[in-house]
């Protein structure tokens, strides 16, 4: 019950590690799992605990970045997304439009609704900005570049995570001039580049191997 309680907690380590890069988190369950394999009286267990010993120490040193930092990220960035709202532009008194001006507008906007496939890919201008649809469709594709994001981080893909962030930072270059915070959607873009999320050269298989093993020895 012992080593089937040790190894719960080398795979919960294995867990965190892994699927959250949450290291304090792993190296804790790892030194639990140490403590409880030191107190089963099995001789042939003092090599797997020097093993465990040797893995803690290796991921101690090891660079990790948490994934839960990453992900707070993302939601302030879909935050600032979902408060996002287009500059209006103001009009002098003098400069008020005409009727004349109003219709061909119209017109131009029904035209431009016609065409399904728009030539521009740019979205400022595949996108009317004075129409609150098209602003909810423009905050749809930024976020599914968010949400793109985390799926790239869940699977350790540090390309598909490079990738994704270039596309929501262009995206957000072209719709700059209309966007009053700007700077706070750089920072974060900013601070997400610099994160390496590919996936660690560090596992804890040989353990559970040897721990199966042990299990199979005792019994």
């Amino acid at each position: 019950d012992s080593l089937t309680h040790r190894q719960r907690f080398i795979m919960r380590s294995y867990h965190r590690l892994h699927g959250y890069r949450d290291k304090d988190h792993a190296i804790l369950l790892l030194r639990t799992a140490k403590e409880i394999l030191e107190s089963v009286e099995i001789d042939e267990s003092q090599n797997l605990i020097e093993r465990i010993s040797a893995q803690e120490q290796e991921l101690e040193n090891l660079e990790v970045v948490n994934f839960g930092i990453i992900y707070r990220k993302l939601e302030a960035l879909s935050a600032l997304v979902d408060r996002w709202q287009p500059l209006k532009k103001k009009l002098s008194p003098n400069s008020a439009p005409s009727d004349t001006g109003t219709i061909w507008e119209d017109i131009l906007q029904a035209l431009d609704r016609l065409f399904v496939v728009r030539v521009d890919q740019s979205s400022t201008r595949r996108f009317i900005l004075s129409d609150e649809i098209d602003v909810s469709l423009l905050k749809l594709e930024w976020k599914l570049h968010l949400q793109e994001m985390r799926f790239a981080v869940a699977s350790e893909n540090q390309f598909a995570y490079s990738e994704s962030l270039r596309a929501f930072e262009r995206a957000i270059g072209q719709a700059k001039l209309h966007i009053v915070d700007i700077n706070s959607f750089q920072t974060l873009i900013k601070q997400l580049a610099e994160y390496e999320i590919g996936a660690l050269e560090f596992d804890l298989d040989v353990i559970l191997d040897e721990l199966k093993e042990l299990k199979s020895i005792s019994s």
